[in-house]
Formats: C-alpha cells, structure tokens, sequence
C-alpha cells in the first residue's frame, strides 16, 4: 500500500449561521474582506447565532483504505463530505487530494433532470475530467451496474429515487475515481442493489481506490470499513478499527439512550371492529418510554398485553426483533386458546433468554391476528419496543447478530 495520503485534512472548521437574515449578511461581510485583502486571522471568530458545524477535524486516508464515518445526526459528517468534494469551502484549515474525486453525497446531485441517464453519464464523466473515448470504454460497465434496462434513454427526471441511486453509484465507482465519497442515500436503494454496492466498494478498496462511507448502518460500516471514525458535534470523538470504533458508539447509545418517540398503540394497521386488540407492550425495566438497555448476561422480559372484548376463535400473538438495519433477527408466533378465546385481559411473557443476542439496538414488533392463520391480522406494532443490548467489551472476537453455541474443533488428519 502506498504511505503517501491521498486526501489530507488539517485542521479545518466550517462555520454556519442560524439565521438566514445575518447569515447573508455575514455572507457579504466576508466577500468584501476578501476584496480588500482584509479576512484571515479573524475568520473564523464566531459571531451571533453562528456555529462549528466542523471544529478542527485532522485525518488522513491512503489509497485501498476504506475509511467511515459515524455518529449521529447533526455532528458534520456531511459537512466534511461537502468540503472534501469541492461544494463548500473551509473557514480554516486545509484540505489536500491528490487525484479525481466521485461522490455521491445527495441523490441525484450533478444530475441533469432533462437529460436521459446515458447523457447525464458522459456529463459526470466530463465533470471528472475523462474524454469521450474513456467514457465510451467504461459505458458497458456502467449500464451493466446501474442495470436501468430501457429507462437509460429516458429522462431522469422520471426516475424513482431507487433508479437515481443505481445510476448515480454506478457512475461514480465505474469511473474509477481516486477517491470515492458516498454519503447515507445508500439506504435509500434495495437490499440487493445494497448489497451489489458493498461488494463493489470492498473490489474498489481492493484496487487501490480510497473510499469515505457515512452510514448510521453500523452493521455495514464494520463489514466494508477498514477504519472509522465517530463524529460528534464537529470534532473526532474517537477513531480506530470499524470495529472498536461502531463497538464503543453502540455501546454509548445503549448506556446514554436517547428518548424516542414512541409508537402509537394502533400501530400500523388496526381493526377496531375486530373484538381484540393490543393494549400494551413493556420492559419490566422501562421507564418514562425510554428505551430499555441490558447486558448481553441476563434475560430481557417482555411483557404483551391483550384485550379480548368478544367470544373470539383462537388468537395468535405475532412477535419479533429486528435490527436498525431492518434485519430479522428472530421471529416465531404464540396461539391464545385451543378454540375459543373468552373477554377478558390477557397477559403474555415473553423471556429473552441470556447471551441470546450479541451488543446493538434491536427493535420488538408484535401483532395480533385470527386463529392459526398468520396472514389474518387485526392488529400490528412494528418497532413497539426499542432496546438495547450491551456485550462485553471481552468479546472481540465475536461479531454478528446472534450468541450461537458453536463448537469448534480440529484433529490432524496426517
């Protein structure tokens, strides 16, 4: 691997205003600085109602690293994205790439609406730098990845915002840029599209490419990244492997949680004329809606209650945990009654047995339906609970959603 950095960042800050009125005029404060030589070492002074968005933010990424970026909403990974490709500048500091740079920072960004996906290929390849011949040698590649079928002659602005991503990714990683920047609109595309881009960015890392991912999608952050960084407020709160780095920010999300709005008790879907319905789901250890938080060594009990107002056939309780990342982790039904349920309130435990689940946030859904029948559902909760799990920091060499009890041995064979 070559040492010498192909993007440096030194020292930069980026500053915004709040307030739209004093950020113009802030704006023309410093054009006419600039015409009269005066800005420099008071530039980045923060004045009224401004903010660092990125606060003295130092990183270096060489060619075939793959570098990402986490943390939560608001704390500048966009923002340094911007900067690294060109759409704003600095208020200190200094930015250094060496070679060309694709990004795909905001879906559909660089595209023309009124142009046909192939045309807008060969605008983005222009943009780059490439001539026509090597846009032309690379065309196939680019169709091929985007897989658009007939819809590349047709304009893009009749395209669903799936069929941008595909075009937007497959142009700026068949490019072959020096660096690649891809920013969250990944999640927008679907699971097989996503997974095609995360083999194909690990095969450009593999090349020698150097690559930035911003994702909140931890899972994919530590599958693809070699390295990350955790972002918060502006500055690097921590950096290191994609593993310590997504380990230790899960971690902090499960032991400083975040209140989150907490869904409505009809759910998704709800059939009031049904006779049943779900009228509360908890964590015995819940409290004020927050979300619960564990250790991977001890049960997680939940606790589903059900409200029968009729003489009903048997009922089923649907239940379930997924990841963030939409992944199903576990699935399974329960059946109230052999043959008929009587009115009344029913409670139904539910234990999570210890080392079930390795560290993350897990979301439990439930639903309610007729009988036997899966499909006949009168009453839906997606993400009724949000919990977290926290492993200890001893497991480093476990990753994955599940603690299974894999036995594990070898003997020699000659």
């Amino acid at each position: 691997m070559n040492e010498d950095p192909v993007v440096k960042i030194e020292h930069v800050s980026k500053k915004f205003c709040r307030s739209l009125k004093r950020s113009l005029w802030y704006g023309m404060q410093e054009l006419a600085g600039e015409l009269i030589a005066r800005n420099g070492a008071n530039e980045l002074r923060l004045r009224p109602q401004e903010f660092l968005a990125v606060d003295d933010v130092s990183l270096e990424l060489r060619r075939g690293e793959c570098l990402g970026l986490i943390g939560p909403n608001g704390a500048g990974k966009s923002t340094l994205l911007k900067m690294l490709n060109g759409l704003i500048r600095p208020d200190a500091g200094s930015i250094t790439i060496h070679g060309r740079v694709g990004a795909l920072i905001e879906l559909g960004t660089g595209f023309n609406p009124i142009l046909t996906g192939r045309e807008n290929v060969y605008v983005n390849g222009a943009i780059l730098g490439l001539t026509k011949k090597q846009i032309d040698a690379k065309l196939e590649e680019i169709l091929d990845f985007a897989g658009l079928g007939d819809f590349i002659d047709v304009p893009v602005q009749s395209y669903s915002s799936g069929m941008r991503l595909r075009l937007g990714f497959a142009v700026a990683a068949c490019l072959d840029p020096n660096v690649l920047l891809v920013d969250e609109v990944l999640a927008v595309g679907d699971a097989a599209f996503r997974l095609k881009c995360m083999r194909a960015i690990r095969n450009r890392v593999d090349s020698g490419m150097a690559i930035i991912l911003v994702s909140h999608q931890l899972g994919t952050i530590m599958n693809v990244c070699d390295r990350a960084i955790w972002v918060d407020k502006g500055k690097i709160y921590s950096s290191g492997t994609a593993d310590e780095t997504c380990s230790a920010y899960e971690r902090s999300l499960a032991t400083n949680p975040v209140g989150e709005e907490q869904p409505s008790l009809h759910g998704a879907y709800f059939d009031s004329h049904a006779g049943a319905e779900i009228v509360c789901v908890h964590v015995a250890r819940s409290k004020n809606g927050t979300p619960a938080v564990f250790s991977n060594d001890e049960e997680i009990p939940i606790a589903v209650k059900i409200s029968c107002r009729d003489l009903l056939p048997s009922l089923t309780l649907t239940y379930g945990l997924r990841t963030t990342d939409d992944i199903l982790a576990y699935g399974s039904r329960f059946e109230l009654g052999n043959q008929v349920c009587c009115p009344g309130v029913y409670n139904v435990d539910i234990v999570i047995p210890p080392r079930s689940l390795l560290g993350g946030h897990f979301y439990f859904s439930c639903g309610l339906s007729w009988g036997k029948n899966w499909g006949d559902t009168i009453h839906n909760i997606p993400h009724s609970l949000s919990l977290y799990v926290v492993s200890p920091s001893g497991m480093k060499n476990t990753r994955g959603i599940a603690d299974l009890k894999v036995t594990v041995s070898f003997s020699l064979l000659q």
